[in-house]
C-alpha cells in the first residue's frame, strides 16, 4: 500500500524530506514491537481496541460516503458498501474484546488465507521457476508454518497469535517505509521511483522513464487511454468454465490445446502497446506446464503488434475494454519507446501483460501529485480499495503479470485516483 501511495503522489515532494519518511518507518517498527509485547499476555486488549476501532472507523467513513452519494453514483455506493465497508466491519468485530470469542474465528480465517496463499506460492515457485524462486519458496514455507501455528494455537492462544500477525504486518510496513525513505535520499531528480528495488526484484521496471516533473491532468477532449482485454474463458473454441483459473491464467479449449488471455493498450491512432511471440507457442494440455518457465532457456523472439485494427483483423475482437483518463502520456510514450528496443519474449517473465502492466504503472507515477502530499498519502492509505490493489500487486510479484491481474490491478488504481482531489 505504501509503495503504491507514494508512486501515485510522486517522489518529488518527498525527496527533500527523506529523513522524515525514515523516521516514520522507524516509529511504525517501534509500534510493531509494542503490539507484539501486548500479545504476550494472551489477551491483547490494547491492540484489540486500537485495531478494532480503526477498522470500524474506516468502515463507518465509507458507509457515510456511500450514504451521501447521489443517485447518479448508485454503483459507487454499492461498491463502497459491499467491497469496503462490510469487510472492514467484519474485521473490526473480529477484533472485539476476547470475551466475544472473535479471536478464534479471526485466527482460522487468517490461517486459511496463509494456507491458500502459501500453497499457491510454493507450487508456482517449484514448477514455474520464476526468477528468485528459491526465496519465494522459502516465504511460502514460512506462510504454511504460520498457518499451522494459528490452527494449533501456538506459540500463543488465538488472541495472542492474531495480535502477533498484526505486529508482523506493522513491522513489514515500517520496514518498507524506512527503506523507501532511504532510497529517496539517493534518488536523482529525473529518476523514476519504480527503478527502486523495492518495486520489483525482477527487470520489469527497467524501462520506467527518467523524466523531470509531472503532467497536468488531461482535458476531457483529449483521447483516453484504452485498456483491451481478451479473457481465456471467452475464446470461441472454449466450452469449459474454470472461474478463477480461466479469468487469470488459461483454460483447455475444445481442440485439445490451451487458450490464454491477452491484454493491450491504445492511445489515439499512433500508440499501441501489444506484445506477442513471433512464433505461436504450442500450448497443448500435455506440455503447457513445460512451457511455463521464467528461465532464459525459454526465451524466444517477440513481435510488437502495430495497431488495434491489425490485431482484430488477425485474431479476434476483445471481450472487454476500459477507458482510463488519469495518466501521463509523456511517461507512457517514453516507457514504450524503451521497451520496444528489446524483442525478447518469455511466457512468464516478459509477456503481453509484462509489457502493459509496468507501462501503466509508469504512466500513473505522480498522477495524484499536488498540494498537501502527506494528506494525499493518508487518504490513499485509508481506502481499502488501495489495500486490494496492493494485495493483487503482491501476487504479481511472486507469480507474474497476467492479463486478468493487469485488469483488476489497474481498475483498482484507476478507481482510487479518479476520486475527488484532496
Amino acid at each position: 500500500m505504501l509503495k503504491i501511495a507514494f508512486l501515485l503522489v510522486g517522489p518529488s515532494v518527498f525527496r527533500p524530506c527523506w529523513h522524515l519518511v525514515c523516521l516514520l518507518g522507524a516509529l511504525v517498527v517501534v509500534t510493531a514491537a509494542l503490539v507484539a509485547s501486548d500479545a504476550l499476555d494472551g489477551e491483547s486488549r490494547v491492540s484489540h481496541v486500537l485495531f478494532g476501532s480503526l477498522f470500524l472507523g474506516i468502515a463507518f467513513f465509507h458507509t457515510i460516503a456511500a450514504a451521501v452519494a447521489g443517485a447518479a453514483d448508485r454503483r459507487e455506493r454499492v461498491q463502497r458498501l459491499v467491497r469496503l465497508a462490510l469487510p472492514l466491519t467484519v474485521a473490526g468485530l473480529l477484533l472485539a474484546p476476547p470475551e466475544l470469542a472473535g479471536d478464534r474465528i479471526a485466527s482460522l480465517i487468517l490461517a486459511a488465507a496463509l494456507l491458500i496463499d502459501g500453497t499457491i506460492r510454493f507450487g508456482i515457485a517449484v514448477v514455474v521457476h520464476i526468477p528468485h524462486w528459491r526465496r519465494s519458496a522459502s516465504i511460502a514455507l514460512a506462510q504454511l508454518a504460520g498457518a499451522v501455528g494459528l490452527i494449533a494455537e501456538w506459540p500463543l492462544n488465538s488472541a495472542g497469535n492474531v495480535t502477533l500477525a498484526l505486529a508482523v504486518s506493522l513491522f513489514l510496513a515500517g520496514r518498507t517505509l524506512f527503506l523507501l525513505g532511504w532510497h529517496l535520499r539517493d534518488l536523482p531528480e529525473d529518476r523514476s521511483l519504480l527503478r527502486s528495488p523495492l518495486y520489483s526484484n525482477r527487470n520489469w521496471n527497467d524501462h520506467a522513464p527518467s523524466l523531470v516533473g509531472y503532467d497536468a491532468p488531461r482535458r476531457r477532449e483529449e483521447p483516453p487511454l484504452i485498456l483491451y482485454n481478451w479473457t481465456p474463458h471467452e475464446a470461441p473454441n472454449v466450452s469449459m468454465r474454470l472461474p478463477v483459473i480461466g479469468r487469470y491464467f488459461a483454460v483447455p479449449d475444445d481442440d485439445g490445446g490451451i487458450a490464454s488471455g491477452h491484454v493491450s493498450l491504445a492511445l489515439g491512432d499512433d500508440l499501441y502497446v501489444s506484445y506477442y511471440p513471433d512464433d505461436e507457442i504450442e500450448r497443448s494440455s500435455t506440455n503447457f506446464i513445460g512451457t511455463m518457465s521464467g528461465e532464459p532457456s525459454h526465451d524466444m523472439v517477440g513481435q510488437f503488434i502495430p495497431s488495434f485494427p491489425y490485431e482484430i483483423e488477425n485474431w479476434r475482437p476483445p471481450t472487454r475494454w476500459f477507458r482510463l483518463r488519469r495518466f501521463s502520456e509523456r511517461r507512457l510514450r517514453a516507457y514504450w519507446d524503451s521497451f520496444r528496443r528489446d524483442d525478447t519474449y518469455n511466457l512468464v517473465n516478459r509477456n503481453c501483460a509484462v509489457a502493459v502492466g509496468p507501462a501503466l504503472e509508469a504512466a500513473m507515477e505522480g498522477v495524484w501529485a499536488g498540494p498537501r502530499p502527506w494528506l494525499r498519502v493518508a487518504r490513499l492509505m485509508l481506502d481499502p480499495g488501495l489495500w486490494l490493489a496492493a494485495l493483487i500487486r503482491g501476487r504479481i510479484d511472486f507469480l507474474t503479470w497476467t492479463p486478468g491481474m493487469v485488469v483488476d490491478y489497474v481498475l483498482e488504481l484507476n478507481r482510487e485516483i479518479g476520486r475527488a482531489h484532496v
